[in-house]
């Protein structure tokens, strides 16, 4: 959106009725929060493993 602001104040016979002053902050986005990683429970990886043997094996040859 802040962009395309930015190219309609180039572009003033865009949209003449805009404000010179219509602008976007870096402030005005949402702060942003990273994300921890997160790991399967230890009884969900018990699963998997007891079943591991009966996947087939995808870099086996055919």
């Amino acid at each position: 959106m802040a962009v395309f602001l930015r190219a309609l104040q180039d572009h003033e016979d865009w949209a003449p009725e805009l404000p010179r002053n219509a602008v976007i902050y870096a402030s005005d986005y949402p702060r942003t929060i990273p994300l921890r990683a997160r790991g399967l429970n230890a009884h969900i990886m018990t699963q998997v493993r007891a079943h591991l043997p009966r996947c087939p094996n995808p870099t086996a040859d055919s």
